[in-house]
Protein backbone atom coordinates (compact mmCIF):
# COMPACT_ATOMS: atom_id res chain seq x y z
CA UNK A 1 0.00 0.00 0.00
CA UNK A 2 1.39 3.39 -0.99
CA UNK A 3 1.41 6.48 1.23
CA UNK A 4 -1.25 8.09 -0.96
CA UNK A 5 -3.55 5.10 -0.50
CA UNK A 6 -3.23 5.47 3.26
CA UNK A 7 -4.68 9.01 3.13
CA UNK A 8 -8.39 9.62 3.71
CA UNK A 9 -10.41 10.10 0.51
CA UNK A 10 -11.99 13.27 1.88
CA UNK A 11 -10.31 15.99 3.96
CA UNK A 12 -11.39 15.77 7.59
CA UNK A 13 -14.04 18.20 8.67
CA UNK A 14 -13.27 20.65 11.44
CA UNK A 15 -14.00 19.11 14.83
CA UNK A 16 -14.51 21.33 17.84
CA UNK A 17 -12.28 20.42 20.77
CA UNK A 18 -14.24 19.14 23.75
CA UNK A 19 -13.54 21.27 26.83
CA UNK A 20 -11.40 19.44 29.35
CA UNK A 21 -13.08 18.56 32.66
CA UNK A 22 -10.43 20.63 34.41
CA UNK A 23 -11.57 20.19 38.01
CA UNK A 24 -11.91 16.40 37.73
CA UNK A 25 -8.58 16.10 35.95
CA UNK A 26 -6.95 18.27 38.62
CA UNK A 27 -8.20 15.84 41.26
CA UNK A 28 -6.82 12.87 39.28
CA UNK A 29 -3.49 14.70 38.91
CA UNK A 30 -3.44 15.29 42.69
CA UNK A 31 -3.99 11.56 43.26
CA UNK A 32 -1.30 10.71 40.70
CA UNK A 33 1.18 13.11 42.36
CA UNK A 34 0.85 11.15 45.60
CA UNK A 35 2.47 8.02 44.11
CA UNK A 36 5.87 9.48 43.05
CA UNK A 37 5.96 11.74 46.12
CA UNK A 38 5.26 8.82 48.44
CA UNK A 39 7.82 6.60 46.73
CA UNK A 40 10.66 9.14 46.60
CA UNK A 41 10.34 11.16 49.82
CA UNK A 42 12.48 8.72 51.82
CA UNK A 43 15.44 8.85 49.41
CA UNK A 44 17.30 11.74 51.15
CA UNK A 45 17.32 10.08 54.59
CA UNK A 46 16.93 6.32 54.08
CA UNK A 47 20.69 5.63 54.20
CA UNK A 48 21.07 7.60 57.44
CA UNK A 49 18.04 5.88 58.95
CA UNK A 50 19.30 2.41 58.11
CA UNK A 51 22.78 3.25 59.38
CA UNK A 52 21.27 4.22 62.76
CA UNK A 53 19.23 1.01 62.90
CA UNK A 54 22.17 -1.20 61.90
CA UNK A 55 24.64 0.59 64.15
CA UNK A 56 27.15 1.09 61.34
CA UNK A 57 27.55 1.81 57.64
CA UNK A 58 29.19 -1.35 56.32
CA UNK A 59 26.05 -2.91 54.85
CA UNK A 60 23.89 0.18 54.38
CA UNK A 61 24.14 0.04 50.56
CA UNK A 62 22.95 -3.55 50.51
CA UNK A 63 19.96 -2.91 52.76
CA UNK A 64 19.05 0.32 50.97
CA UNK A 65 18.82 -1.76 47.80
CA UNK A 66 16.66 -4.29 49.66
CA UNK A 67 14.25 -1.55 50.79
CA UNK A 68 14.10 -0.06 47.30
CA UNK A 69 13.57 -3.46 45.68
CA UNK A 70 10.79 -4.38 48.11
CA UNK A 71 8.84 -1.29 47.01
CA UNK A 72 9.48 -1.79 43.29
CA UNK A 73 8.60 -5.49 43.30
CA UNK A 74 5.42 -4.87 45.31
CA UNK A 75 4.29 -2.10 42.97
CA UNK A 76 4.93 -4.36 40.00
CA UNK A 77 2.94 -7.21 41.59
CA UNK A 78 0.03 -4.90 42.39
CA UNK A 79 -0.37 -3.24 39.00
CA UNK A 80 -2.34 -5.88 37.14
CA UNK A 81 -4.62 -7.02 40.02
CA UNK A 82 -5.58 -3.42 40.84
CA UNK A 83 -6.28 -2.64 37.18
CA UNK A 84 -8.30 -5.83 36.77
CA UNK A 85 -10.28 -5.02 39.92
CA UNK A 86 -11.02 -1.51 38.59
CA UNK A 87 -12.65 -3.08 35.52
CA UNK A 88 -14.98 -5.01 37.83
CA UNK A 89 -15.89 -2.69 40.72
CA UNK A 90 -14.99 0.69 39.19
CA UNK A 91 -12.03 3.09 38.98
CA UNK A 92 -13.11 5.34 41.83
CA UNK A 93 -13.06 2.81 44.70
CA UNK A 94 -9.71 1.41 43.53
CA UNK A 95 -7.86 4.74 43.42
CA UNK A 96 -9.46 5.88 46.70
CA UNK A 97 -8.53 2.64 48.46
CA UNK A 98 -4.98 2.86 47.08
CA UNK A 99 -4.61 6.45 48.29
CA UNK A 100 -5.93 5.62 51.78
CA UNK A 101 -3.46 2.71 51.91
CA UNK A 102 -0.58 5.03 50.97
CA UNK A 103 -1.66 7.48 53.68
CA UNK A 104 -1.73 4.81 56.40
CA UNK A 105 1.52 3.09 55.34
CA UNK A 106 3.37 6.39 55.03
CA UNK A 107 2.26 7.53 58.49
CA UNK A 108 3.31 4.22 60.08
CA UNK A 109 6.65 4.45 58.24
CA UNK A 110 7.49 7.49 60.38
CA UNK A 111 7.35 5.36 63.56
CA UNK A 112 9.05 2.11 62.45
CA UNK A 113 12.49 1.56 63.97
CA UNK A 114 13.46 -1.90 62.73
CA UNK A 115 14.97 -3.05 59.44
CA UNK A 116 12.33 -5.64 58.60
CA UNK A 117 9.58 -3.26 59.69
CA UNK A 118 10.86 -0.74 57.12
CA UNK A 119 11.03 -3.43 54.42
CA UNK A 120 7.49 -4.60 55.22
CA UNK A 121 5.99 -1.10 55.23
CA UNK A 122 7.70 -0.16 51.98
CA UNK A 123 6.40 -3.39 50.45
CA UNK A 124 2.84 -2.53 51.47
CA UNK A 125 3.29 1.02 50.19
CA UNK A 126 4.38 -0.40 46.85
CA UNK A 127 1.24 -2.56 46.69
CA UNK A 128 -0.99 0.48 47.23
CA UNK A 129 1.03 2.49 44.69
CA UNK A 130 0.16 -0.06 42.00
CA UNK A 131 -3.12 1.69 41.11
CA UNK A 132 -1.58 3.62 38.21
CA UNK A 133 -3.41 1.51 35.61
CA UNK A 134 -6.77 2.58 37.05
CA UNK A 135 -5.62 6.22 37.04
CA UNK A 136 -4.56 5.96 33.39
CA UNK A 137 -8.01 4.60 32.63
CA UNK A 138 -9.74 7.49 34.41
CA UNK A 139 -7.83 10.05 32.33
CA UNK A 140 -8.73 8.12 29.18
CA UNK A 141 -12.40 7.96 30.12
CA UNK A 142 -12.59 11.64 31.07
CA UNK A 143 -11.21 12.69 27.67
CA UNK A 144 -11.85 12.00 24.00
CA UNK A 145 -9.91 12.18 20.73
CA UNK A 146 -10.15 15.98 20.60
CA UNK A 147 -8.60 16.76 24.00
CA UNK A 148 -6.61 13.70 25.12
CA UNK A 149 -3.47 15.10 23.48
CA UNK A 150 -3.55 17.85 26.11
CA UNK A 151 -4.53 15.74 29.12
CA UNK A 152 -2.08 12.83 28.81
CA UNK A 153 1.19 14.83 28.45
CA UNK A 154 0.20 16.95 31.46
CA UNK A 155 -0.64 13.78 33.38
CA UNK A 156 2.77 12.33 32.54
CA UNK A 157 4.55 15.52 33.66
CA UNK A 158 2.94 15.11 37.10
CA UNK A 159 5.12 12.04 37.68
CA UNK A 160 8.29 14.03 36.96
CA UNK A 161 7.07 16.76 39.28
CA UNK A 162 6.40 14.22 42.02
CA UNK A 163 9.94 12.84 41.86
CA UNK A 164 11.18 16.41 42.35
CA UNK A 165 8.81 17.31 45.20
CA UNK A 166 9.14 14.04 47.14
CA UNK A 167 12.87 14.27 47.96
CA UNK A 168 12.43 17.98 48.71
CA UNK A 169 9.83 17.19 51.38
CA UNK A 170 11.87 14.33 52.80
CA UNK A 171 15.10 16.34 52.95
CA UNK A 172 13.52 19.52 54.32
CA UNK A 173 11.35 18.14 57.12
CA UNK A 174 13.44 15.22 58.40
CA UNK A 175 14.61 15.52 62.03
CA UNK A 176 13.09 19.01 62.53
CA UNK A 177 14.18 19.39 66.17
CA UNK A 178 17.88 19.07 65.32
CA UNK A 179 17.86 20.60 61.85
CA UNK A 180 15.44 23.49 62.40
CA UNK A 181 15.91 24.88 65.90
CA UNK A 182 14.20 28.11 64.81
CA UNK A 183 10.88 26.32 64.18
CA UNK A 184 9.22 27.48 67.42
CA UNK A 185 5.82 26.11 66.35
CA UNK A 186 7.06 22.62 67.23
CA UNK A 187 7.48 23.62 70.88
CA UNK A 188 4.26 25.64 70.96
CA UNK A 189 2.27 22.63 69.76
CA UNK A 190 3.99 20.32 72.25
CA UNK A 191 5.53 18.19 69.51
CA UNK A 192 9.20 18.50 70.44
CA UNK A 193 9.37 15.24 72.39
CA UNK A 194 7.47 13.39 69.64
CA UNK A 195 9.77 14.58 66.86
CA UNK A 196 12.83 13.94 69.01
CA UNK A 197 11.78 10.33 69.56
CA UNK A 198 10.70 9.91 65.93
CA UNK A 199 12.88 12.22 63.81
CA UNK A 200 11.55 10.80 60.52
CA UNK A 201 7.88 11.28 61.36
CA UNK A 202 7.24 14.83 60.10
CA UNK A 203 7.81 14.31 56.33
CA UNK A 204 5.74 11.14 56.47
CA UNK A 205 2.96 12.88 58.39
CA UNK A 206 2.88 15.71 55.82
CA UNK A 207 2.52 13.28 52.91
CA UNK A 208 -0.06 11.21 54.80
CA UNK A 209 -2.12 14.37 55.44
CA UNK A 210 -1.87 15.29 51.76
CA UNK A 211 -3.04 11.78 50.82
CA UNK A 212 -6.11 12.00 53.07
CA UNK A 213 -6.87 15.49 51.71
CA UNK A 214 -6.82 14.20 48.12
CA UNK A 215 -9.06 11.28 49.11
CA UNK A 216 -11.59 13.67 50.65
CA UNK A 217 -11.40 15.88 47.57
CA UNK A 218 -11.82 12.95 45.18
CA UNK A 219 -14.73 11.54 47.20
CA UNK A 220 -16.68 14.74 46.68
CA UNK A 221 -15.67 15.62 43.11
CA UNK A 222 -14.58 12.54 41.17
CA UNK A 223 -17.39 10.50 39.60
CA UNK A 224 -17.14 6.89 38.48
CA UNK A 225 -15.82 6.68 34.91
CA UNK A 226 -16.01 2.92 34.24
CA UNK A 227 -18.53 2.71 31.35
CA UNK A 228 -20.49 -0.26 32.74
CA UNK A 229 -20.89 1.40 36.15
CA UNK A 230 -21.98 4.69 34.59
CA UNK A 231 -24.52 2.89 32.42
CA UNK A 232 -25.94 0.98 35.39
CA UNK A 233 -26.47 4.25 37.23
CA UNK A 234 -28.04 5.86 34.17
CA UNK A 235 -30.28 2.81 33.55
CA UNK A 236 -31.47 2.83 37.15
CA UNK A 237 -32.23 6.53 36.89
CA UNK A 238 -34.10 5.98 33.60
CA UNK A 239 -36.04 3.00 34.96
CA UNK A 240 -37.31 5.03 37.91
CA UNK A 241 -38.85 7.61 35.57
CA UNK A 242 -40.27 5.38 32.79
CA UNK A 243 -41.81 1.97 32.33
CA UNK A 244 -39.57 -0.83 31.02
CA UNK A 245 -40.16 -2.05 27.47
CA UNK A 246 -38.53 -3.67 24.51
CA UNK A 247 -36.08 -0.76 24.06
CA UNK A 248 -34.52 -1.54 27.42
CA UNK A 249 -33.79 -5.12 26.35
CA UNK A 250 -32.32 -4.00 23.01
CA UNK A 251 -30.00 -1.49 24.70
CA UNK A 252 -28.86 -4.12 27.19
CA UNK A 253 -28.05 -6.54 24.37
CA UNK A 254 -26.10 -3.89 22.46
CA UNK A 255 -24.15 -2.86 25.53
CA UNK A 256 -23.34 -6.38 26.69
CA UNK A 257 -20.29 -6.65 24.45
CA UNK A 258 -19.01 -3.18 25.38
CA UNK A 259 -19.31 -3.98 29.08
CA UNK A 260 -17.39 -7.26 28.76
CA UNK A 261 -14.05 -7.24 30.54
CA UNK A 262 -11.44 -9.29 28.68
CA UNK A 263 -8.59 -11.02 30.49
CA UNK A 264 -4.93 -10.32 29.76
CA UNK A 265 -4.61 -13.58 27.79
CA UNK A 266 -7.65 -12.75 25.67
CA UNK A 267 -6.26 -9.33 24.83
CA UNK A 268 -2.82 -10.69 24.00
CA UNK A 269 -4.44 -12.75 21.23
CA UNK A 270 -5.15 -9.46 19.41
CA UNK A 271 -2.17 -8.67 17.09
CA UNK A 272 -2.03 -4.92 17.77
CA UNK A 273 -2.22 -5.50 21.54
CA UNK A 274 0.68 -7.94 21.28
CA UNK A 275 2.69 -5.36 19.33
CA UNK A 276 1.93 -2.64 21.88
CA UNK A 277 2.91 -4.99 24.72
CA UNK A 278 6.24 -5.86 23.07
CA UNK A 279 6.89 -2.18 22.30
CA UNK A 280 6.07 -1.26 25.90
CA UNK A 281 8.52 -3.85 27.23
CA UNK A 282 11.26 -2.60 24.90
CA UNK A 283 10.50 1.02 25.77
CA UNK A 284 10.86 0.35 29.49
CA UNK A 285 13.96 -1.73 28.80
CA UNK A 286 15.64 1.03 26.79
CA UNK A 287 14.53 3.89 29.04
CA UNK A 288 15.69 2.32 32.31
CA UNK A 289 18.87 1.08 30.63
CA UNK A 290 19.63 4.59 29.46
CA UNK A 291 19.05 6.10 32.92
CA UNK A 292 21.72 3.87 34.42
CA UNK A 293 24.11 3.90 31.47
CA UNK A 294 24.28 7.71 31.35
CA UNK A 295 25.38 7.74 35.00
CA UNK A 296 27.86 4.88 34.49
CA UNK A 297 29.29 6.43 31.34
CA UNK A 298 29.54 9.91 32.86
CA UNK A 299 31.22 8.85 36.10
CA UNK A 300 33.60 6.15 34.79
CA UNK A 301 37.17 7.14 34.05
CA UNK A 302 38.16 7.73 30.45
CA UNK A 303 40.47 4.71 30.65
CA UNK A 304 37.43 2.62 31.62
CA UNK A 305 35.25 3.76 28.75
CA UNK A 306 33.65 6.76 30.46
CA UNK A 307 33.83 10.54 30.46
CA UNK A 308 35.32 11.15 33.88
CA UNK A 309 32.78 13.80 34.91
CA UNK A 310 32.45 14.99 38.50
CA UNK A 311 29.25 14.44 40.54
CA UNK A 312 28.45 18.14 40.12
CA UNK A 313 28.78 17.87 36.34
CA UNK A 314 26.62 14.74 36.32
CA UNK A 315 24.02 16.69 38.28
CA UNK A 316 24.09 19.41 35.60
CA UNK A 317 23.61 16.78 32.90
CA UNK A 318 20.62 15.31 34.77
CA UNK A 319 19.11 18.78 35.13
CA UNK A 320 19.48 19.37 31.39
CA UNK A 321 17.76 16.05 30.76
CA UNK A 322 14.86 16.89 33.08
CA UNK A 323 14.34 20.29 31.48
CA UNK A 324 14.35 18.81 27.98
CA UNK A 325 11.83 16.16 29.03
CA UNK A 326 9.31 18.68 30.37
CA UNK A 327 9.77 20.93 27.31
CA UNK A 328 9.15 18.08 24.84
CA UNK A 329 6.15 16.68 26.72
CA UNK A 330 4.53 20.11 26.82
CA UNK A 331 5.00 20.30 23.06
CA UNK A 332 3.12 17.02 22.63
CA UNK A 333 -0.08 18.89 23.47
CA UNK A 334 0.48 21.01 20.35
CA UNK A 335 1.78 18.26 18.07
CA UNK A 336 -1.14 15.87 18.67
CA UNK A 337 -3.86 18.52 18.73
CA UNK A 338 -6.47 17.95 16.02
CA UNK A 339 -6.03 20.37 13.13
CA UNK A 340 -8.59 21.21 10.45
CA UNK A 341 -5.72 21.75 7.98
CA UNK A 342 -4.21 18.28 8.45
CA UNK A 343 -5.33 15.23 6.48
CA UNK A 344 -4.20 13.00 9.35
CA UNK A 345 -6.57 11.97 12.11
CA UNK A 346 -5.41 12.12 15.73
CA UNK A 347 -5.05 8.32 15.70
CA UNK A 348 -2.84 8.45 12.60
CA UNK A 349 -0.72 11.20 14.15
CA UNK A 350 -0.36 9.16 17.32
CA UNK A 351 0.81 6.00 15.57
CA UNK A 352 3.17 7.90 13.29
CA UNK A 353 4.68 9.86 16.18
CA UNK A 354 5.11 6.70 18.24
CA UNK A 355 7.03 5.04 15.40
CA UNK A 356 9.22 8.08 14.73
CA UNK A 357 10.10 8.79 18.38
CA UNK A 358 11.01 5.14 19.04
CA UNK A 359 13.44 5.47 16.13
CA UNK A 360 15.52 7.91 18.24
CA UNK A 361 16.85 5.14 20.51
CA UNK A 362 19.44 3.58 18.11
CA UNK A 363 21.05 7.00 17.60
CA UNK A 364 20.95 7.64 21.37
CA UNK A 365 22.94 4.55 22.30
CA UNK A 366 25.28 4.95 19.34
CA UNK A 367 25.99 8.41 20.71
CA UNK A 368 27.56 6.82 23.81
CA UNK A 369 30.16 5.11 21.64
CA UNK A 370 30.86 8.43 19.90
CA UNK A 371 31.35 10.11 23.28
CA UNK A 372 33.77 7.40 24.36
CA UNK A 373 35.78 7.70 21.16
CA UNK A 374 36.04 11.48 21.57
CA UNK A 375 37.12 11.13 25.21
CA UNK A 376 39.78 8.51 24.39
CA UNK A 377 41.08 10.62 21.54
CA UNK A 378 42.57 12.96 24.12
CA UNK A 379 39.75 15.45 24.57
CA UNK A 380 39.32 16.43 28.21
CA UNK A 381 35.89 15.05 29.13
CA UNK A 382 35.50 17.35 32.12
CA UNK A 383 35.86 20.65 30.26
CA UNK A 384 35.57 19.99 26.56
CA UNK A 385 32.91 21.91 24.68
CA UNK A 386 32.78 19.05 22.15
CA UNK A 387 32.04 16.49 24.85
CA UNK A 388 29.23 18.64 26.25
CA UNK A 389 27.83 19.32 22.80
CA UNK A 390 27.64 15.62 21.92
CA UNK A 391 26.38 14.73 25.41
CA UNK A 392 23.61 17.33 25.08
CA UNK A 393 22.60 15.82 21.73
CA UNK A 394 22.51 12.34 23.28
CA UNK A 395 20.39 13.61 26.17
CA UNK A 396 18.04 15.36 23.74
CA UNK A 397 17.65 12.20 21.65
CA UNK A 398 16.94 10.19 24.80
CA UNK A 399 14.14 12.57 25.76
CA UNK A 400 12.64 12.16 22.29
CA UNK A 401 12.91 8.40 22.80
CA UNK A 402 11.06 8.74 26.12
CA UNK A 403 8.05 10.54 24.60
CA UNK A 404 6.47 7.12 23.86
CA UNK A 405 5.98 6.70 27.62
CA UNK A 406 3.21 9.27 27.19
CA UNK A 407 2.14 8.04 23.76
CA UNK A 408 1.72 4.44 24.89
CA UNK A 409 -1.03 5.53 27.30
CA UNK A 410 -2.87 7.04 24.33
CA UNK A 411 -2.25 3.90 22.26
CA UNK A 412 -3.73 1.77 25.02
CA UNK A 413 -6.86 3.90 25.09
CA UNK A 414 -7.15 3.83 21.28
CA UNK A 415 -6.78 0.03 21.11
CA UNK A 416 -8.70 -1.20 24.14
CA UNK A 417 -10.90 -4.01 22.72
CA UNK A 418 -13.83 -2.95 24.93
CA UNK A 419 -14.35 0.17 27.05
CA UNK A 420 -14.68 -2.00 30.16
CA UNK A 421 -11.24 -3.56 29.53
CA UNK A 422 -9.32 -0.27 29.59
CA UNK A 423 -8.17 -0.65 33.20
CA UNK A 424 -6.98 -4.23 32.65
CA UNK A 425 -5.07 -3.26 29.51
CA UNK A 426 -3.45 -0.33 31.32
CA UNK A 427 -2.47 -2.62 34.17
CA UNK A 428 -1.07 -5.19 31.75
CA UNK A 429 1.14 -2.66 29.94
CA UNK A 430 2.24 -1.13 33.27
CA UNK A 431 3.21 -4.59 34.53
CA UNK A 432 5.12 -5.40 31.35
CA UNK A 433 6.95 -2.09 31.55
CA UNK A 434 7.76 -2.64 35.24
CA UNK A 435 9.26 -6.07 34.51
CA UNK A 436 11.53 -4.55 31.87
CA UNK A 437 12.71 -1.81 34.25
CA UNK A 438 13.74 -4.48 36.75
CA UNK A 439 15.71 -6.46 34.16
CA UNK A 440 17.46 -3.72 32.20
CA UNK A 441 19.51 -1.91 34.91
CA UNK A 442 21.02 -5.16 36.15
CA UNK A 443 21.78 -6.27 32.60
CA UNK A 444 23.35 -3.04 31.42
CA UNK A 445 25.49 -2.80 34.56
CA UNK A 446 26.86 -6.29 33.89
CA UNK A 447 27.37 -5.59 30.17
CA UNK A 448 29.17 -2.32 30.94
CA UNK A 449 31.62 -4.10 33.26
CA UNK A 450 32.05 -7.03 30.85
CA UNK A 451 32.71 -4.74 27.87
CA UNK A 452 35.37 -2.75 29.69
CA UNK A 453 37.06 -5.65 31.48
CA UNK A 454 37.49 -7.62 28.24
CA UNK A 455 37.61 -4.66 25.81
CA UNK A 456 34.83 -6.17 23.69
CA UNK A 457 34.20 -3.87 20.69
CA UNK A 458 36.58 -1.37 22.20
CA UNK A 459 34.71 -1.46 25.49
CA UNK A 460 31.37 -0.57 23.89
CA UNK A 461 29.75 -3.95 23.40
CA UNK A 462 27.05 -2.81 25.85
CA UNK A 463 26.23 0.14 23.58
CA UNK A 464 26.15 -2.08 20.48
CA UNK A 465 23.80 -4.50 22.24
CA UNK A 466 21.39 -1.70 23.12
CA UNK A 467 21.62 -0.26 19.60
CA UNK A 468 20.47 -3.66 18.30
CA UNK A 469 17.61 -3.76 20.83
CA UNK A 470 16.69 -0.20 19.83
CA UNK A 471 16.50 -1.11 16.14
CA UNK A 472 14.21 -4.02 17.00
CA UNK A 473 12.02 -1.67 19.09
CA UNK A 474 11.79 0.78 16.18
CA UNK A 475 10.68 -2.06 13.88
CA UNK A 476 7.97 -3.12 16.34
CA UNK A 477 6.74 0.49 16.63
CA UNK A 478 6.62 0.78 12.83
CA UNK A 479 4.60 -2.44 12.74
CA UNK A 480 1.99 -0.89 15.05
CA UNK A 481 1.60 1.99 12.60
CA UNK A 482 1.30 -0.48 9.70
CA UNK A 483 -1.34 -2.50 11.54
CA UNK A 484 -3.45 0.62 11.97
CA UNK A 485 -3.13 1.53 8.29
CA UNK A 486 -4.26 -1.98 7.34
CA UNK A 487 -7.13 -1.85 9.83
CA UNK A 488 -8.32 1.47 8.41
CA UNK A 489 -8.24 0.21 4.80
CA UNK A 490 -11.62 -1.63 4.83
CA UNK A 491 -13.35 1.47 6.18
CA UNK A 492 -11.95 3.56 3.34
CA UNK A 493 -13.03 0.98 0.78
CA UNK A 494 -16.60 0.96 2.17
CA UNK A 495 -16.65 4.76 2.08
Amino acid sequence: MTASEAQPLLPPRHVEQTPLPKIKLAVVFALKLLIPVGSSQASPYINQRLEQILGGSANVGYYTGLVSSSYSIAQMLGMYPWARLSDRIGRRPVVLLGSVGIALCTFVFGFVDSLWGIVAIRFLTGIFCGTTGAMHAIVGELTDETNQSTAFPLYDIIAALGFMVGPLIGGTFVNPVAEHADWTWITRLGLRDLFTAYPYLLPNAIISAYALFTVALASGILDETLPSRKEVQQTQSHSSSSAPGEDTVVVADEELKENTTLSAWQMLRIPVIRSISVATFLLGFLGSGFNLSVVLMSYAKVSHGGLGLSPQQIGIAMSIMGGLSIFLKLNLTWILRPSPHSRQTVSQKLNSLFAHTMAAWPFTFFGFAVLGWIARAGVDGARSGLIWTVLSIVLFLSRIGCLPFTLVMLLVKENSPTPASLGTLNGLTELIQAISTVISPALIGSLFAFSNNYHVLGGYFWAAFYVACSIFAAVVAARIEKQHVEADAPARVEA
